[in-house]
């Protein structure tokens, strides 16, 4: 079974959830024994972070960089269901992800509390 992850930058300044995210950077395909049943948020956020890196250093065909690069500094936070997860709970267990899944990856510079906090607000505001 294959799952899914894509990823895109957050814009906390967006006015819809829609805008919310970038354009998709990069699109991941894995298989379900990428993530064990024992691994934490965190842990895939990390696997997923190496993955993004390698994406971003291959070159095109025509010898061209792709058009996104992970700056050490970047920070990774996973949404699944449009809901950001938390680090220290399990991937599988604690979210009831069933394969095949998806999940957003969305780098971006701040802190994840303001991440989870504007994608609530943004929610929220759509929800009317």
């Amino acid at each position: 079974m294959k799952a899914d992850r894509w990823a895109h930058n957050i814009d906390l300044q967006a006015d819809t959830i829609e805008g919310f995210q970038s354009e998709m950077l990069a699109e991941i395909k894995v298989e379900g024994e990428f993530v064990s049943g024992k691994d934490t948020v965190a842990a895939v956020r990390d696997k997923v972070r190496l993955l993004l890196e390698e994406k971003g250093q291959v070159r095109h065909a025509n010898g061209a960089q792709p058009g996104f690069q992970i700056e050490p500094e970047d920070r990774i936070t996973l949404f699944f269901n449009g809901y950001p997860m938390q680090d220290g709970k399990l991937f599988y267990a604690d979210h009831f992800i069933l394969l095949p899944a998806w999940a957003q990856v969305f780098l971006h510079s701040c802190e994840f509390r303001e991440v989870a906090e504007r994608a609530a607000e943004l929610r929220n505001a759509s929800q009317g």
